[in-house]
């Protein structure tokens, strides 16, 4: 699209957030499930045993207000991190089984987004 820039040309259904560093600080993560997480849950039907996955990062464990007690009251999801001090024995499953992991969940989310447009 001639004319438009890069971001204006963005699907409008995914959320991109900018920072300076490269891991997600403790802002970014509570950014995210204000403007993200909470606001998607709350469109979905109410279900027992919701999760959010997370890396374990300092910005998901304590976040301002407590990024784990905010997604339970506003996503009514419990925030499941990976184990802390673990990412050496972690890393090759993001090479591995992860990565067959992450494509199937990438498939699944692309089709959900084709599937909601056609309905808009």
């Amino acid at each position: 699209m001639q004319g438009l820039s890069e971001e204006e040309c963005w699907d409008h259904r995914v959320h991109v957030f900018f920072q300076q560093k490269a891991w997600a600080d403790s802002n970014l993560c509570g950014r995210y499930s204000k403007e993200v997480l909470a606001p998607s849950m709350a469109v979905l039907p109410v279900a027992q045993g919701r999760k959010v996955g997370c890396d374990n990062l300092k910005g998901q464990r304590d976040w301002h207000g407590d990024f784990q007690l905010f997604n339970k009251k506003h996503a009514g999801a419990d925030t499941i991190c990976t184990p802390d001090q673990l990412t050496h024995l972690t890393a090759p499953v993001d090479a591995g089984f992860g990565a067959l992991l992450k494509a199937k969940i990438e498939s699944m989310q692309s089709a959900f987004i084709e599937r909601s447009g056609e309905q808009h």
